[in-house]
């Protein structure tokens, strides 16, 4: 780990967010509850605009793929995401409307600060990267890091697709056990001895090898050299040993009981000091027992050596050949060569290289991979990776800084400042540096009182580091947690204490929200922070600590919920470790206060739960094994008492029904699956409400259980059998933490509880009561955990502090004098608690407490516990009838279409957006209906009784054979027409499918062999038919559709058209004027049109340079001459469809046609009636109204939203 500089303290600025410069490196500290995320959402305004404190006006500003936002965890990245989402919508609002709802003083000012000119276009820009954020650059640090090796591929030599290695501590043991394999399996029984410290399993030596790579993952490594292959260690120590079999068999010879006794005999005679009869008895066993072959300790041998023997007063000693002897194996033993040390490095290398090649090989990582990988690709000498980086992030945005480690913040220094490293350190800004800043910004936020992961590679030494190469430190000075006494309290307890966070300055903050109040017992306010002593006669055992405090605390907390001060869910008790919660959630379950806790990433296969699960589905899975049944009846989970349990073996007919019920089960399982399996056995045997009756585990058992149950259900999947879903249930429990984070455990309960929660996990959370019963508590450092205990004493500092901040309203601790903390002949602090208070003698503990005792703080003697049991009051709940709206809202939106302006008002609107398929039958139910009207015109000119019946009426009619004909001619178009071409010189590759086609659709529609040969012919001939262009028998052109290349048509274009406030009757009114004036139709049914009008037109094609709608209708009418067609359009009302496609044609094609001129690209829509195909004229008619017409209903379809109204 780095060390700590001790420098002097840069000077810090109060942050005003309005003018803290955007480039460059700027740290801001954070203290807690200051508002970090809320100045992180005002920063980013500022970058969206491109603010600067000395312009008026909006620079080049920045857009949120341009601006990185990192932090530490996945629930920091979606909440950073919604509040700078949020705050640049109300900043758009506000500077566009001015409406200060909501408004506070920063986006006032900054709006002031902008010329008013320039309000619009900084409206324009904010409302943009609101509606943008979804993809804004705010990541994850780890997140960040994968993205940029992938997106950087090349220039990072990286895979684009890797995954996240599962299970990387399986592979680090095969590695592992490839290492043992190499080195250890020829070795003989007197080599094996050097390898003693190392290990006897794989397994052992791994567990070392983990703690020197945590070491060596903290910082990069520079000058590492290739350490000594074992093989030669080895030898040098086999030489050692060689040499020590020489002089150890003589001096074993020597040793005799002669010689043993003559030192006791020297001994007694008080020539010998230090050697007391008890103590040399023990000496002279082990020397015994070393003769004999045995193990000895240097120490021992060292004192039967003649130097030793003679420095305690026997000089007769030299005279003993003996004790040279012993002397001289004593001096080889104390030259052993350090085998081990230099092994474990040589193993830790070369396990890491295997490890490293296995990932690769498997393209998988984990998240040391990411830091490192993007660090070493960022050192590359040309650069090139960091400048692609700076140049798509300008500016990044580094969230909770003081949680960072070398690797980040090396990637981000070389990218923000293309500074080298020197000397594991960072060489000092030149003014070179600061040109090329200016365009790029690095600004760091984070509180380095609240640096409390050590454990996961954070190194406030860096942050230091980065701290001395800030061009500018901030603080922000007020606090929008906490009460002011709150505040007040916490202020009073760090500024007591000398430098308490090292180089890193505390600095006062104030109380800034008025709308936090102080908790309010019996009507008085309760003070701030309550300190409560609690006196031993001698220094107690943790376990007396923490079952008394703990009652001390649950008692109080009774008292205030019985009073009604507080609600359970208020109230969150702050723990180190599971031990100190599981006592305090006892004592609140001795007093019916149910809590919940909240513990860190622990695996639900390392539960009891887990255990008996696997017993259970032994049973299940071989029910004919008693022994099995047995085990699995014994389980904590079956919930049995011994006697239950002796009186159900005795029970000869009992133990056979439940043997039968095992049965059962595995019939299930085999059957239906392993969960419906366990829900059946739950359910049979009431396993739920057993456990249940457990008030303080119960739903923490019940909640393992089912989780476990959801795990093991997707493994069944992957697994074949009961025995291999067992087994994988034992690998899972041999190595739990090695199963993912799925199978972390859940919250056993959401309802309103106690929350116990440990202090790490506490950070960055909030609670209106703080309690924190076992603060006088600590842990020392480990002797092989490579930290000092001072640096572990700081970090417990920091996480009093991170403690502390997180009340709202009140907060309780707990004191106590504590074993090993300030207690001895030479008292040394060890706790947080003694260092803040300068405590140095084991009975100051009172005393010392008294400089907190303050207006905010009340230091007492804790008082009595008592065994009151919480009551709470019962709310009656009365029914209570539905409540009736007293005022009705209208929602005029909707989707309007052909369909729904003509159909009568039993069909209602369409409130949803139809789909093509939907549209289609809509109007194939339209064009099935055979009005008496139609009738009535079918023959203007009187009945032919001669005159044949149209051939293609004889097809089936209605709606879905309408469908049919529509589907059948799409498919011809989009196919270019192949029914035209089917000739001996085309190519089958179309005509084929199309005759397949045919087929399905005729089979489907039940059509008679007859009917389906005459539908072939129609299609045929109405793809080659020459369709004359005329209007009321004015000749024209003809277009033949399989003339028309696939380039120039559109089968099926879909349209939406936007409508306003439009009646239907205006529309009506305007078609009627324009197409066909003054003959009769029926009127549209009332419709307001407000929101949407869509359609599908079935051909959109191009002719002789002008544009056609083509509609195919398939109306059965008796006749298709041009006066039958026309009064069957208006009986239908087929002129109001021809208008709205011909409005959509020419406001698509206004869009396109850079010299559009309606009247003479827009040649008209063409309603192709399919049964007149063999008629005179085709069954075309010519629909061309006036471009007066088009253009009026592209004004009234033009109107704005704002004349809408509600009601």
């Amino acid at each position: 780990m780095s060390s700590i500089p001790s420098t002097t303290s840069p000077v810090t600025h109060t942050l005003n967010p309005l003018t803290l410069p955007l480039h460059g490196l700027q740290l801001i500290e954070a203290s807690a509850g200051t508002g970090k995320t809320w100045t992180l959402a005002a920063l980013y305004v500022r970058l969206v605009l491109g603010h600067t404190a000395d312009s008026d006006q909006p620079g080049v500003g920045l857009y949120p793929p341009q601006i990185l936002v990192m932090t530490f965890t996945e629930a920091a990245t979606a909440e950073l995401r919604e509040r700078i989402r949020e705050r640049l919508a109300l900043s758009a609002r506000f500077f566009l409307t001015g409406d200060e709802t909501k408004v506070d003083g920063f986006l006032q000012d900054l709006r002031a600060s902008i010329a008013p000119e320039h309000w619009p276009v900084c409206a324009q820009r904010l409302d943009m990267a609101a509606q943008w954020m979804d993809d804004a650059a705010i990541f994850t640090i780890h997140g960040w890091s994968s993205r940029m090796l992938k997106t950087h591929a090349f220039d990072s030599a990286s895979l684009f697709t890797q995954n996240r290695v599962e299970d990387g501590e399986r592979l680090q043991l095969v590695a592992t056990q490839d290492y043992w394999r190499r080195w250890f399996y020829a070795l003989d029984t007197q080599t094996l001895a050097a390898l003693k410290a190392v290990g006897d399993t794989p397994q052992a030596l791994l567990d070392k090898l983990k703690a020197l790579w945590r070491d060596a993952d903290r910082a990069p490594q520079t000058g590492v050299s290739a350490p000594t292959p074992p093989d030669v260690l080895l030898a040098r120590w086999a030489a050692w040993q060689q040499h020590r079999v020489e002089l150890e068999s003589p001096a074993r010879l020597a040793w005799t009981p002669e010689v043993a006794q003559a030192v006791s005999d020297v001994a007694a005679a008080k020539t010998l000091k230090n050697y007391r009869p008890d103590w040399l008895g023990g000496w002279v066993a082990q020397m015994s027992d070393w003769v004999q072959g045995g193990e000895i300790d240097t120490t021992t041998l060292e004192r039967f050596t003649t130097r030793t023997l003679v420095a305690k007063g026997w000089a007769a000693a030299d005279q003993w050949p003996v004790f040279a002897k012993l002397e001289t194996l004593a001096d080889h033993l104390s030259t052993e060569p350090d085998v081990v040390t230099d092994l474990l490095q040589h193993a830790a290398q070369e396990v890491q290289r295997s490890y490293q090649r296995a990932k690769a090989q498997a393209a998988q990582f984990d998240f040391s991979d990411l830091l490192q990988n993007l660090y070493h690709a960022l050192q590359a000498p040309d650069g090139r990776l960091a400048a692609a980086i700076r140049a798509q992030y300008p500016v990044a945005l580094v969230d909770e800084f003081q949680d960072t480690d070398p690797w980040q913040f090396g990637s981000l220094r070389k990218i923000y400042s293309d500074m080298p490293n020197q000397d594991e350190g960072y060489s000092p800004i030149s003014s070179e540096d600061e040109r090329k800043s200016q365009d790029t910004g690095l600004i760091m936020i984070g509180d380095p009182k609240q640096a409390i992961y050590s454990f996961r590679g954070a190194d406030l030494a860096t942050y230091l580091l980065a701290r001395e190469q800030a061009q500018g430190i901030y603080n922000l000075p007020g606090n929008f947690r906490s009460t002011m006494g709150v505040v007040a309290a916490v202020n009073r307890v760090f500024c007591q204490a000398q430098q308490p966070f090292g180089s890193v300055p505390f600095v006062k903050v104030d109380a800034r929200n008025p709308h936090i109040q102080p908790l309010q017992v019996s009507g008085q306010p309760q003070v701030a922070m309550t300190v409560w002593h609690l006196p031993f006669a001698k220094t107690p055992t943790k376990d007396d600590f923490l079952s008394q405090m703990a009652a001390v605390f649950a008692s109080q907390m009774v008292a205030l919920l019985q009073g009604g001060a507080a609600q359970s869910g208020d109230m969150a008790v702050l723990v180190r470790n599971w031990s100190e919660a599981d006592a305090i959630r006892q004592a609140l379950t001795q007093r019916g206060v149910r809590s919940v806790y909240l513990s860190e990433r622990n695996s639900v296969f390392d539960s009891q739960q887990a255990k008996d699960l696997w017993r259970l589905l032994r049973a299940v899975a071989s029910p004919g094994s008693n022994r099995l049944v047995r085990a699995a009846l014994a389980t904590p989970t079956w919930s049995l008492g011994w006697a239950q349990l002796d009186a159900l073996l005795a029970d000869e007919a009992a133990w056979d029904a439940l043997v039968e019920q095992f049965l059962q089960w595995q019939r299930v399982w085999r059957s239906q699956g392993f969960l419906p399996m366990l829900y059946r056995l739950l359910h049979d045997q009431g396993l739920a409400q057993r456990l249940l009756q457990d008030p303080a585990q119960g739903e923490r058992a019940l909640t393992n259980l089912l989780h476990l149950g959801e795990l093991l259900q997707a493994a069944s999947l992957q697994v074949q059998g009961e025995g291999a879903l067992i087994r994988y249930l034992e690998e899972q429990l041999r190595r739990p933490q090695a199963s993912g984070e799925a199978a972390q455990l859940r919250l056993e309960s959401d309802a309103n509880l106690v929350q116990v929660v440990t202090l790490h996990k506490s950070k960055g959370l909030e609670y209106p009561l703080v309690f924190l019963p076992f603060i006088s508590l600590y842990r020392a450092e480990d002797k092989d955990s490579g930290r000092d205990d001072a640096e572990r004493l700081s970090e417990d500092i920091r996480l009093l502090y991170v403690a502390l901040t997180r009340a709202k309203q009140a907060l309780w601790l707990g004191v106590a004098q504590v074993k090993g903390d300030v207690d001895g002949k030479s008292p040394q602090v060890k706790s947080a608690v003694s260092c803040l208070l300068g405590r140095s003698a084991p009975d100051d503990l009172w005393d010392k407490l008294q400089a907190w005792a303050s207006a905010d703080i009340a230091v007492l003697t804790a008082p009595e516990p008592d065994d009151a049991v919480y009551q709470p009051v019962l709310e009656v709940k009365t029914p209570q009838s539905a409540r009736v709206p007293q005022r009705l809202i209208y929602n005029r939106w909707w989707t309007a279409s052909f369909s729904a302006l003509t159909r009568d008002l039993a069909h209602g609107a369409s409130a949803m957006l139809p789909s093509e398929r939907d549209e289609r039958l809509l109007d194939a139910q339209t064009d099935s209906l055979l009005l008496d009207e139609d009738q009535g015109i079918a023959n203007p000119t009187g009945v032919d009784l001669l005159s044949e019946v149209p051939r293609f009426n004889d097809f089936p009619a209605g709606s879905r054979y309408g469908t049919l004909l529509h589907d059948l001619l799409e498919w011809q178009a989009v196919h270019d027409w192949p029914a035209a071409k089917a000739t001996d010189a085309y190519p089958s590759q179309l005509t084929q499918p199309w005759q397949t086609l045919l087929a399905r659709l005729s089979q489907r529609h039940h059509l008679s062999p007859t009917h389906s040969a005459l539908l072939d012919d129609w299609v045929r001939l109405i793809v080659k038919s020459n369709l004359t262009l005329s209007l009321m028998n004015q000749g024209q052109t003809a277009i033949n559709l399989s003339d028309i290349q696939v380039q120039d048509m559109w089968p099926e274009m879909g349209f939406s058209l936007p409508v306003h406030h439009l009646a239907s009757e205006e529309l009506d009114a305007l078609i009627t004027r324009q197409i066909w004036p003054g003959q009769p139709r029926p009127a549209l049914q009332h419709r307001q049109l407000q929101g949407m009008l869509t359609g599908f037109m079935d051909l959109v094609l191009l002719h002789q340079g002008r544009y056609y709608v083509l509609d195919y209708k398939s109306n059965r009418l008796t006749a298709y001459l041009p006066e039958a067609l026309q009064q069957a359009m208006l009986n239908h009302r087929y002129d109001v469809q021809a208008a709205l496609y011909l409005l959509a044609l020419h406001r698509l094609l206004k869009s396109r046609l850079p010299d559009y001129n309606p009247a003479q690209h827009l040649g008209g829509a063409l309603y192709l009636f399919l049964r007149g195909i063999d008629q005179p004229g085709c069954g075309l008619l010519h629909v061309s109204p006036p471009v007066a017409l088009i253009e009026a209903l592209d004004e009234v379809f033009s109107r704005s939203p704002l004349l809408d109204r509600q009601d």
